[in-house]
């Protein structure tokens, strides 16, 4: 997308006052937190025991490599070699569970940018309808996905298996449908996706402050999530330049100018790589080897042996089988 630069932009950038933009960072960093805690709770509702100091530096290692890979999922690539690499006994599971974090995270931005669009006042009425509709679809699809009935009429299983990478997908589709089974885990993953758009928020609404803009928290806070949810979409590395675009023309909607938006915009993504930078000195901490590892057991004599010795195969980890920590639960 093309960034279109408009007078003033240069004097809004130039009057940043920094001493306004520093909460921004503190911001960022519990936003953070709150996506440590729901992939450390999805982890341990997929048998991937893992503690929550371990999901921490999993996180900020691939908040380090989103910010110096080029590329969209640069981030979620590299924790989840990490949590693989944690798991070798399940794979499958620890890599689901980065899937399917990413996925709550979106779905949580829809639907928070949906409601403060249909409750703003009439600034955004052009897109009431389209929001809407797309989140009602999303809602709707989601429901017939993970309907019993719907399954065994498509034969979702026996269609998935012809797909490319079917396997996979079943694995998916198995994690997803796991964490569907808890409803309160559900409840709490979405309460955490809603903290961490909140916390976003006001990181966002701290750049505005800093760039002297008048509009308040809920209006940047809807700006936010919709720009986000638009830039999610494979265009740009990381939707540079589309959500510029985007916090422009919703800044200037909303009553502000289009050159405070992209400025905001592009403070708000200098923050964050600030921050995905400094995640880097995380994989400095000391790490928990050997705790989370499988060790090979010898097999029965009865299992078959082969050169004359018995073959080995990964066990379960030592550690009992996770129950979702309640929250609160120091880790």
């Amino acid at each position: 997308a093309r960034i279109e630069w408009r007078a003033g932009m240069l004097r809004t950038l130039r009057d940043i006052d920094l001493l306004r933009l520093l909460p921004a960072l503190g911001f960022l960093v519990l936003a953070s937190l709150t996506v440590v805690t729901r992939w450390w709770r999805l982890l341990a509702l997929n048998d991937c025991p893992t503690r929550w100091y371990d999901a921490f530096r999993y996180t900020y290692t691939g908040l380090f490599f989103n910010a110096v890979v080029p590329g969209i999922n640069g981030g979620d690539v590299a924790r989840a070699v990490a949590v693989v690499r944690a798991h070798p006994a399940r794979r499958s599971g620890a890599l689901m569970t980065v899937v399917v974090d990413r996925a709550i995270g979106l779905v949580g931005m829809v639907v928070l940018g949906t409601a403060l669009v249909l409750t703003t006042d009439e600034r955004l009425d052009p897109l009431k309808l389209p929001v809407g509709l797309f989140c009602a679809a999303l809602l709707v699809g989601i429901a017939l996905f993970f309907s019993p009935l719907v399954r065994r009429l498509i034969r979702f299983e026996n269609l998935a298996r012809r797909l490319p990478q079917g396997e996979r997908l079943l694995r998916l589709d198995g994690a997803a449908r796991r964490l569907v089974r808890h409803p309160g885990e559900v409840a709490r993953a979405l309460v955490l996706s809603f903290g961490n758009h909140f916390f976003n928020g006001l990181a966002v609404l701290a750049a505005a402050s800093a760039l002297g803009s008048e509009l308040g928290f809920r209006d940047w806070l809807g700006t936010m999530a919709i720009a986000n949810t638009v830039a999610a979409v494979p265009i740009s590395p990381n939707g540079l330049g589309v959500g510029e675009v985007l916090f422009g023309t919703l800044a200037e909607r909303l009553g502000s100018t289009y050159g405070i938006g992209v400025a905001t915009s592009l403070l708000y993504r200098l923050t964050l790589y600030v921050m995905s930078l400094l995640g880097g000195l995380v994989m400095l901490l000391p790490g928990s080897r050997g705790r989370a590892a499988c060790r090979p057991v010898a097999r029965s004599a009865a299992a078959p042996r082969a050169h004359g010795r018995s073959r080995a195969r990964p066990r379960p980890c030592s550690m009992s089988r996770p129950r979702p920590a309640p929250p609160g639960t120091p880790t």
